[in-house]
């Protein structure tokens, strides 16, 4: 094995995981393996002093540092100044400061920050920057202006799951939600980011104007019921009674037949 990779998600299932992962770090120190991490920082999967106490012991490890200015600020509090994502504006030599500040803060050989401008909702320039350590030299990417149809990141999880498990869309026959259940495009954190950028730029404290409608924004966005309103779902119901419901619509569905129209051609791989 030439290089081991390995993200914050991963310590962050779990206090035993942050043990494994660092007892693989040290594995591959042992061979020589060159060791990357991409901080991921997930506030679902854990706290903020859980993330910067499990990874400043991981990242001693690590060679290849790969990040953005919001996982710096979250897990290590190292943020760039004077830049506004979400007003599509970057001070290189903000993210230039974070990269060196990761690098001499742990060692690290390399730090490659992912740099995003949000115009809009459909939107985005894309751009990286590499901070060479051992050269001190930085080097930045060609801009991409990106015009978005399908968004990537948190959006993955929740159209994925939508479709893998069978949505209304595919035919799926019965399709219940606990009342738990999150069935969005987005979740709230980048929903508001996106929506509410220009409002929180404007305000007094930007912070707590995002904070406040990412509140809002799950409140009513992040349910089953909106779902459930549209069809896009049969039913909410308790947990208690998910085997009562599926033995029931098994049953219902026991003689089902499916006829599809034929098929003119085979689907061949093109």
């Amino acid at each position: 094995m030439d290089w081991f990779h390995f993200t914050g998600i991963t310590p962050a299932l779990g206090p035993n995981v942050v043990e494994i992962c660092k007892e693989a770090c040290k594995a591959a120190k042992a061979h020589n393996v060159k060791i990357s991490c991409d901080l991921n920082y997930r506030g679902k999967l854990w706290t903020r002093e859980q993330a910067r106490a499990a990874m400043t012991e991981l990242c001693q490890y690590v060679d290849v540092c790969i990040s953005n200015e919001e996982d710096a600020k979250d897990v290590f509090g190292i943020e760039a100044e004077n830049t506004d994502i979400y007003g599509g504006e970057l001070n290189h030599e903000g993210y230039k400061s974070v990269a060196k500040q990761l690098a001499d803060k742990f060692g690290f050989e390399k730090v490659a920050i992912t740099l995003r401008e949000s115009h809009s909702a459909f939107d985005n320039g894309w751009s990286a920057m590499l901070y060479d350590v051992k050269s001190g030299e930085y080097c930045f990417s060609k801009k991409y202006e990106l015009h978005i149809i399908d968004r990537v990141g948190g959006g993955d999880s929740f159209g994925g799951s939508h479709i893998v498990m069978s949505c209304k869309q595919l035919r799926g026959d019965m399709n219940y939600a606990w009342p738990t259940a999150e069935i969005a495009v987005m979740g709230g954190a980048g929903a508001v980011e996106v929506l509410y950028a220009k409002e929180a730029k404007a305000s007094d404290d930007p912070a707590k104007v995002l904070q406040e409608k990412e509140a809002e924004y799950n409140k009513l966005f992040c349910n089953p019921y909106n779902a459930a309103r549209y069809g896009y779902i049969d039913d909410v119901i308790e947990p208690r009674n998910t085997r009562f419901r599926v033995i029931r619509a098994l049953q219902q569905l026991a003689t089902k037949k499916v006829v599809n129209p034929a098929k003119k051609h085979g689907n061949i791989p093109l």
